[in-house]
């Protein structure tokens, strides 16, 4: 998308959410690189907050937002697929019967029985 040197100087004009700090001297790790825009990850250098930054080609939008996913997790998940209208039905119905805690139980169990196996 820009060069390093443009990233560097749409960090100077983000800031840390944590902190506020500028995110110029982050370690910068893009996530996503798309004509127009970049995704990266930013960790703050003094408080060590994590932040994902948009920063478009024009230099506009930079939009630090803070989260607690490392970079590695952020690319793990980035591609996959949405959850769907009916999986958030399926889970919410689950849960009209069970508790949390006895759902993830149940699972702990069968995952337990599955490694003895």
């Amino acid at each position: 998308m820009t060069s390093s040197v443009s990233l560097k100087n749409q960090l100077s004009k983000a800031f840390c959410t944590k902190c506020g700090t500028s995110l110029d001297s982050a370690k910068f790790v893009p996530i996503s690189e798309m004509p127009l825009i970049t995704i990266a990850h930013a960790v703050c250098s003094n408080c060590r907050a994590e932040n994902m930054v948009t920063i478009t080609s024009i230099g506009l939008g930079v939009l630090p937002l803070e989260s607690d996913l490392m970079s590695s997790e952020v690319r793990k998940y980035i591609n996959v697929p949405a959850v769907s209208l009916e999986e958030v039905l399926q889970v919410h119905k689950k849960l009209k019967k069970e508790s949390v805690c006895n759902l993830m139980h149940k699972k702990e169990k069968s995952s337990v029985k599955k490694q003895k196996a």
